[in-house]
């Protein structure tokens, strides 16, 4: 079992988001540098080789050059945002971050967690259909295997559709467990956290490679957590992964099912974070053949969100209250450089956002600015 959370060796500085900005554009340009960077394609962070052997091609569309992976951000996005908050929940516990990141893709974004938090003993984990892309996974050191069951990826009717609509682009034919038996298993690698320079930059890393769809894979991740790693409920939660409504829906239910969201009566702040986070607009909903909402936003904002708030108020019981913030925004996402890629984001969370709401916002690359919290 790994000793969680325990408190830091010094008290950890609340940055600002151009604070963030500067350090997580100084590891992207130490990855997006060297021979990677000058050759043709640019696949720094991962290459075509490994996308070749991939399921789903890390959910990077198959037209996308690897070159824009290089690019940094101009002004903060989404993942900087993500940084900060995990920045102030440390900050105000004075304990290492529990982080999830749900659909790590490349792992771009969470490499960028890894090396933000690497001196502060925090647990990061990763959730994805793919295995870890070996090109940023290796620079952890090697991993552990404390979990391997028969994989039950690609069941699913949401995944199964997903993967029939990926086969029409893509040029392989074979069900992806045919192709490659390693994908006939189900995954947790444990990277633990050591001060190596070359081991999970001081903290811990958790992989589990699942369909988030399937119920007894989340049984499984559960009981991986809790039981055999003793690790404590997530502080902060990403979900970038299969992004539709049932799979938003589903992803929540087994998060307050199985305990896996933190809560005030522990102690501790809970932020949650969706990306491609749409909602449909009235009108088009109204001209809709059921009228049924149907986007990851409609999900969010209908369900999850006040779902959470209840939970929050629930645990702290009568005559306790608690603070929370729901917003709605545009932000640049993943992408770099002078060509970016806005995306709708929801995110709700029990920290003090004052500060992000009342900043400015960019028009080219948006932000919190000028929104507000929603009454939930």
């Amino acid at each position: 079992m790994l000793a969680m959370n325990p408190a830091m060796p010094s008290a950890w500085h609340a940055p600002t988001l151009s604070e963030v900005l500067k350090q997580n554009n100084q590891f992207r340009a130490s990855v997006a540098s060297g021979e990677c960077a000058t050759k043709e394609g640019g696949d720094c962070w991962i290459n075509r080789t490994i996308l070749e052997r991939s399921v789903f091609n890390y959910g990077i569309p198959r037209k996308s050059r690897l070159s824009e992976f290089n690019a940094l951000n101009l002004e903060p996005s989404l993942h900087d945002l993500v940084s900060w908050l995990g920045a102030h929940t440390v900050a105000r516990s004075g304990k290492g971050l529990s982080y999830l990141e749900m659909g790590v893709s490349s792992l771009k974004n969470f490499d960028t967690q890894v090396n933000f938090f690497r001196d502060n003993v925090s647990v990061l984990a990763a959730m994805d259909i793919e295995d870890p892309n070996p090109k940023r996974a290796s620079t952890w050191g090697e991993p552990t295997v404390v979990r391997e069951i028969p994989s039950r990826r690609f069941n699913s009717t949401e995944t199964r559709a997903t993967f029939r609509e990926m086969l029409a682009v893509s040029h392989h034919r074979a069900h992806p467990c045919v192709r490659d038996r390693s994908l006939c298993q189900d995954r947790t690698f444990l990277w633990p956290s050591t001060r190596h320079e070359h081991h999970a930059r001081g903290n811990s890393v958790v992989y589990t490679t699942m369909d988030q769809m399937d119920s007894v894979a989340w049984e499984a991740f559960a009981e991986t957590r809790f039981s055999t790693l003793g690790l404590p409920p997530f502080d902060l939660v990403f979900s970038d992964g299969l992004h539709t409504y049932p799979a938003v829906m589903k992803e929540h239910r087994e998060l307050a099912q199985l305990k896996l969201l933190s809560a005030p009566e522990l102690g501790r702040d809970f932020t949650m974070v969706w990306d491609d986070c749409f909602v449909t607009p009235a009108d088009m909903r109204r001209k809709s053949r059921h009228g049924a909402p149907s986007r990851v936003g409609d999900a969010v904002v209908g369900h999850i969100a006040p779902a959470l708030a209840a939970h929050l108020r629930r645990g702290l019981g009568a005559g306790h209250s608690v603070t929370f913030c729901f917003v709605h925004f545009h932000m640049n996402t993943w992408v770099g450089g002078s060509d970016q890629h806005m995306n709708e984001v929801c995110l709700f969370t029990t920290l003090d956002m004052s500060s992000l709401l009342a900043s400015p916002p960019s028009k080219v690359y948006g932000g919190l600015g000028g929104e507000s919290c929603t009454s939930l």
